[in-house]
């Protein structure tokens, strides 16, 4: 937007637009969607179709010993082959809700795809050929809630690698989309980070985003409730996976977490804040957040797992947050828990971290003048940060967390993680340090060392990670087979848990 008023006709012709984009995107016909059908087994950007195939040949081979049984029990009596009529009725119930949630999240997609094209083009200007080429990048969250996968290289399994005639297209579809959603008055987007030790020596790997009608970004206004006609793809916008290994896509989120004109709401960002603004190493970042609101300030219940767990269960196809990526097992050996290419399993994690707060926001219990509090702590926090490059405020808070560690392990993860901060401090300071920054420094040194030695663990001068490749691997290929055997047993009713 412009700098100065605008004139009535000016006025006019930006609401008519927003109402348009808002209306195709509620009620838009899909057409891109018309050239797609011709082509659904070449680009239909469902990553699970391969894992449901496999799925149901398993499956398929455990109703073959239940229809022996059925055959049996038929042959017995006529008691029995009442029973088999109800399971057959059961599972063609089944079968019907399944169809009809696949087509609903398929819907959602299309509407998700059409709000970007909208909002990018200008509301039916995008090309046809547009849409079939975002499906084809997109993977899905637990809630089958669609994410445009920006990467330049493998980054997500069974979502295809982009070529750089692909990559530089997906580049300047999102800075199109980013430039036209600065332009809705009140635009908020849901963001989120994942990485390694977040906050100084650590690093960030991937960036969640996702725009959001849960408040206005201006005001704060809270949208309490969910959405009528919520399913379980809810909600439908498209979000976006992005790869921070790349330069370009370091770039793209620079212009995104410094726009003043979108707001971006986190939850616990303190640790991110700090590897934004001052990562180095492989993908150093540099980028200083603005017009933030962490979210966390606003609630009484400062855990994210412990919040949804207060909240009604609005989704159970939600997973809980804790417990699904042991961080303590890699970190206490200063290796990286969180390396691409991601399987599905921790990519779905990155994702649905954004659902959980999109939910605390509709139905949590907080309200606009808290958010508003938020608001300004939140900048608060980003000022003290910006003076203070070398994190001497954050050393303190890592040697506690040292201390309560409850396990060998944690205790070993807590100290890899004050290591890296000394180090961090030692490798970037701009000059000699003071005498009272010197003495808090060497302190913190011993006291990581002294569980390090015990745990024989080191770290690196150049805070490089450990490599545990063949381990990753083995725990990938039982996080695969465990959804797999768990998903035949739903298929075929089996209570009996595999783990």
């Amino acid at each position: 937007m412009t700098a100065g008023r605008a004139g009535p006709v000016g006025c006019a012709a930006v609401v008519l637009v927003v109402v348009g984009v808002a209306a195709s995107w509620l009620a838009a016909p899909h057409s891109w969607l018309v050239p797609l059908a011709g082509s659904v087994a070449q680009a239909p950007g469902m990553r699970e179709c391969g894992r449901r195939a496999r799925v149901g040949r398993l499956a398929l081979r455990g109703r073959a010993g239940v229809s022996k049984q059925k055959l049996g029990r038929a042959r017995e009596g006529g008691a029995g082959a009442e029973q088999d009529e109800k399971e057959e009725e059961l599972e063609q119930k089944e079968n019907q809700e399944q169809k009809e949630e696949d087509e609903l999240t398929d819907a959602n997609l299309a509407r998700g795809i059409d709000f970007f094209l909208d909002v990018a083009f200008g509301p039916g200007a995008a090309p046809q050929s547009v849409g079939p080429f975002l499906w084809k990048f997109c993977m899905k969250s637990s809630l089958g809630c669609s994410f445009l996968v920006v990467s330049n290289d493998t980054f997500v399994d069974n979502v295809p690698s982009a070529s750089a005639e692909e990559f530089e297209r997906l580049l300047d579809l999102m800075v199109r989309f980013v430039k036209g959603y600065e332009k809705f008055g009140g635009a908020s987007l849901l963001a989120d980070f994942e990485g390694e030790f977040p906050g100084y020596g650590g690093e960030l790997t991937t960036a969640q985003l996702q725009p959001t009608a849960a408040l206005h970004g201006t005001s704060l206004k809270l949208q309490r409730g969910l959405p009528t006609g919520t399913t379980a793809a809810w909600p439908s916008a498209l979000g976006f996976f992005l790869d921070l290994r790349c330069r370009k896509v370091v770039h793209l989120l620079k212009e995104v977490m410094q726009s003043s004109r979108i707001t971006k709401l986190i939850w616990g960002a303190r640790g991110d804040f700090e590897c934004l603004m001052y990562q180095e190493g492989r993908n150093p970042l540099h980028i200083m957040p603005t017009n933030v609101v962490d979210c966390q300030m606003a609630y009484k219940i400062k855990a994210m797992g412990k919040n949804i767990q207060s909240l009604p269960n609005v989704f159970a196809n939600l997973p809980e947050k804790d417990g699904q990526v042991d961080w303590s097992k890699y970190h206490s050996r200063n290796a990286r828990a969180f390396e691409p290419p991601l399987s599905d399993h921790k990519a779905r994690y990155a994702v649905d971290d954004l659902h959980r707060l999109e939910v605390i926001l509709r139905v949590g219990e907080t309200e606009t003048q808290k958010l508003v509090k938020a608001r300004l702590s939140t900048r608060i926090v980003l000022g003290g940060l910006a003076n203070d490059p070398l994190g001497f405020s954050s050393l303190e808070a890592i040697r506690q967390r040292l201390r309560k560690a409850l396990t060998r392990v944690q205790a070993s993860a807590n100290a890899v993680a004050l290591m890296r901060h000394c180090l961090f401090i030692r490798k970037f300071a701009p000059g000699k340090l003071r005498l009272y920054e010197e003495v808090a420094l060497d302190a913190a040194e011993r006291a990581a060392k002294n569980i390090l030695l015990k745990m024989k663990v080191s770290v690196p001068k150049d805070l490089s990670f450990a490599e545990l490749e063949q381990e990753e691997e083995e725990e990938k290929k039982e996080e695969e087979e465990g959804e797999e055997k768990q998903a035949v047993a739903q298929s075929i009713g089996d209570p009996v848990s595999f783990n």
